[in-house]
C-alpha cells in the first residue's frame, strides 16, 4: 500500500511542477516586455567611431520622443530609455554624427556660442538626418545588439 502512496504522490508532485512551469511559461509569452535593452559599436569602414553621437527616434506615433547615447572609445554604446531603463520596443530610424572643432579635436566642457557655432560633422551626411539615414531598425522586446555599420558613401 505504501508504493501505491509513493506512486501517487509521485504523480502529485510531477504534476505540481509541470502546472508551475505551464503557468510560468504563459506568463512569460503573454507578458510581452514593453522595454529592450540596446547596445552596439558604432563603425565607419569598420573601424570604430569614439565619441559618437547616437539618436535613436521611434517610428510608431506613441513612440516619438528620442532616446541619445554617445560611444565610448572603441565606439561602443549602450541606450538608457528615458525613463531610466529600456527602451520602448519598435521600429526606429538611427541618426548619428560626430561633431568636432575646426582640426578635428572633440569638444571638452561648456563651449561658448562662437565655439559651438564652428562644430562641424565629421561622419557621411546622410547619417546626421532622420530623412537621409539608411539606418532603420525594429527593436524587440529584451536584449538587442544593434551595430551601426557606417560607409562613407551610403
Amino acid at each position: 500500500m505504501a508504493e501505491g502512496q509513493d506512486r501517487r504522490n509521485a504523480l502529485l508532485l510531477l504534476g505540481v511542477a509541470a502546472f508551475a512551469v505551464l503557468v510560468f511559461g504563459l506568463g512569460f509569452l503573454f507578458s510581452g516586455s514593453k522595454e529592450a535593452q540596446v547596445s552596439g559599436k558604432v563603425t565607419l569602414e569598420n573601424q570604430p567611431v569614439a565619441l559618437a553621437q547616437i539618436t535613436f527616434v521611434g517610428e510608431d506615433e506613441k513612440n516619438r520622443a528620442p532616446v541619445v547615447s554617445q560611444s565610448d572609445d572603441q565606439g561602443s554604446y549602450k541606450l538608457i530609455g528615458n525613463s531610466g531603463g529600456g527602451v520602448p520596443i519598435g521600429k526606429y530610424k538611427v541618426m548619428v554624427s560626430k561633431l568636432t572643432l575646426k582640426g578635428g579635436a572633440a569638444p571638452k566642457g561648456e563651449l561658448s556660442t562662437q565655439a559651438q557655432a564652428s562644430l562641424h560633422n565629421v561622419l557621411p551626411k546622410a547619417y546626421e538626418d532622420r530623412a537621409t539615414t539608411p539606418l532603420n531598425f525594429d527593436i524587440k522586446g529584451g536584449s538587442n545588439t544593434v551595430n551601426l555599420e557606417l560607409k562613407k558613401n551610403p
